[in-house]
């Protein structure tokens, strides 16, 4: 099972859970069908023509603020870094309308039969003064919870909780040159997929495979300086398997199965610990690196992977130096 996820920031008026409370989780977000008459607005009750979507509290989750430290309380073992995270679980309740909503007469059907209703895991975390929205739904219905939150209430900017081009680089590199440990405690088992753009976004390429980094296709990419979008990553960290699929929006797809956290609530408690600690801790380690910094080392990381696809091809087709 695929859990799929977005990460949001919300502005700089939100800097703890509790500022909350009297904003986003009293907003409801209620639209009146479209293409109604007149005289249909004047025949049916309000709650027939309008669809609604609030706020609830989520079944088997407390209602209130949470903390947890992941460290401590989930995988049992110190580590320098800050493992602590408050959260607060929230379930957004949507109605939207189905494609048919008329008879062959033109008449309107009843709410239940040309209505759709969904519940959303929402996670809220605090991490620095910031607030943090994490939907636990698939892209299709991501807007339905951005609008329950409102436009206003979301920062443009969120950095902190994105893996970007040269993040997704440096990950292909550590595992391509085996230095796959990225400290004492973490590690990339692999890497099985990517996305990739070539000139722009409307040339993509995809490569799916248990040994991605060795495919000439990805080596060919890599080496003419075209940037990964989406990356998917097995990780081992402390001893267990997290795979998870990310993008440099935010979006993420975390196999369910992976063998962690499987004590606690696995559909809060994974996309929270990827968004809210891994995620950070990776992008601490890469900064700690001299990769960013240092042109050298990508220049001769691409040169020498540009080098075995100019051999394998040769090799292939048989072509010789004399040849060129």
């Amino acid at each position: 099972m695929g859990l799929h996820t977005r990460v949001i920031k919300l502005n700089t008026t939100f800097t703890s859970l509790e500022d909350l409370n009297n904003t986003i989780l009293t907003n409801t977000n209620n639209k009146e069908i479209s293409k109604l008459s007149n005289q249909e607005r004047t025949r049916y009750e309000q709650a027939d023509i309008t669809l609604y979507s609030k706020w609830e509290n989520r079944p088997g989750i407390e209602t209130g603020i949470q903390e947890i430290n992941f460290y401590e309380d989930v995988i049992n073992t110190e580590v320098l870094f800050d493992g602590n995270v408050r959260f607060l679980v929230k379930k957004a309740c949507v109605e939207y309308p189905k494609n048919k909503k008329r008879d062959s007469n033109d008449v309107l059907l009843s709410k239940d039969i040309r209505t759709n209703y969904i519940e959303i895991d929402v996670v809220f975390f605090e991490k620095d003064n910031e607030v943090y929205v994490i939907i636990c739904t698939i892209p299709n219905h991501i807007n339905k919870v951005l609008n329950l939150i409102d436009s206003e209430n979301i920062s443009l900017e969120n950095d902190n909780y994105m893996i970007n081009v040269n993040q997704f680089l440096w990950l292909f590199y550590r595992y391509s040159t085996n230095n796959k440990m990225l400290d004492d405690n973490l590690e990339i088992a692999n890497i099985s997929s990517f996305t990739g753009n070539i000139f722009n976004a409307e040339h993509i390429i995809q490569g799916v495979s248990d040994v991605t980094s060795t495919l000439i296709v990805t080596k060919a990419f890599v080496s003419c300086g075209h940037p990964f979008t989406k990356m998917k990553v097995t990780m081992n960290i402390h001893g267990y398997g997290l795979v998870f699929l990310i993008d440099e929006y935010s979006n993420l797809n975390i196999e369910a199965e992976s063998i962690f956290l499987t004590q606690q609530d696995i559909l809060i408690t994974l996309p929270l610990y990827i968004v809210a600690i891994l995620i950070p801790l990776i992008q601490q380690l890469y900064m700690e690196d001299d990769f960013e910094d240092n042109s050298l080392v990508q220049r001769e990381f691409r040169k020498r992977i540009g080098k075995d696809v100019i051999n394998e091809i040769m090799e292939y087709n048989n072509i010789s130096t004399n040849d060129l």
